[in-house]
């Protein structure tokens, strides 16, 4: 018998160290992916996005971005981007293979980014079909946990905030396929400081979870990116767009980022608008 009760609690150890339920430290934003070919052009753009990975009950997972970017010249361009997200994980003590430390958990995150970059653009054959371009940019923004549900009969609630500092480097291929329709492919990658946490989370769950491994530290994330436009015929300004942007887990074993983010939206060509309005005044 002893040795029965032995063997389960060497079984519950282990579960505990290498299944552990995580808490995500990280969402990729979408990439700023503009179609630039020459000076004066513009892009606007708003996305519904997604995530996934961790849904592990009733969830909330979206949010949305807004991006834009100037050609400053036939080869340089400007970018900027806001990044929002709501995201929902609930627990139980045993989920799917996994060991919460907590006897039921509903884990709630907010995510907050601002992005500015800039970035070079040129054709890469002779018709100007196929470009490649490389962007740069800084990120400042925060992601908060508020941890909330049961253990050994009684609620508890935990709350943690990082402030983030991000700085990413994005090189990609645009494929300029037709006049209504084309595709990117972007390699982004992001490294991420995070800096004054406050936190109500004990020692001994700062390191189950691994939080304590994520203060006055860098991460690092390698984001490969789908996205594709297509175009509406008698509207040269407005375009659909819709992808997909993956996401490395950090090279420690238990900490967790969010790993695929589909995305849709529209985005506008504003100096499409101005050349339309002036043909139309020329006729």
């Amino acid at each position: 018998m002893m040795r029965k009760l032995i063997a389960f609690a060497a079984i519950i150890s282990l579960l505990a160290v290498s299944c552990r339920t995580p808490r995500y430290v990280y969402s990729p934003s979408l990439p700023n992916v503009p179609y630039f070919e020459e000076k004066g052009e513009t892009k606007l753009s708003a996305y519904y996005a997604g995530t996934g990975k961790g849904d592990q009950g009733t969830g909330l997972h979206s949010g949305y971005d807004v991006q834009g970017a100037y050609a400053i010249s036939d080869n340089w361009a400007l970018t900027a981007g806001l990044f929002k997200r709501k995201e929902r994980d609930t627990y139980w003590l045993f989920v799917q293979d996994s060991y919460n430390i907590f006897d039921s958990s509903v884990v709630n995150y907010k995510r907050n980014l601002v992005e500015l970059g800039g970035g070079y653009f040129t054709p890469v054959n002779r018709g100007e079909t196929i470009f490649f371009n490389v962007y740069s940019g800084v990120g400042f923004g925060k992601f908060s946990i508020d941890d909330k549900g049961f253990n050994a009969g009684a609620a508890y609630s935990r709350k943690h905030t990082n402030k983030i500092l991000k700085w990413y480097i994005q090189p990609g291929v645009n494929f300029m396929t037709s006049e209504y329709f084309r595709f990117s492919l972007v390699s982004r990658i992001s490294f991420v400081h995070y800096s004054r946490s406050a936190t109500n989370y004990t020692t001994d769950e700062l390191a189950y979870f691994r939080l304590n491994k994520i203060n006055d530290g860098w991460l690092s994330f390698f984001e490969p990116t789908l996205n594709i436009q297509a175009g509406v015929p008698g509207c040269d300004w407005l375009r659909l767009e819709a992808g997909l942007t993956l996401s490395t887990d950090p090279e420690d074993n238990y900490l967790e980022a969010r790993s695929f983010c589909p995305f849709i939206g529209l985005s506008f060509d504003l100096s499409k608008t101005r050349i339309k309005k002036a043909s139309t005044t020329l006729q």
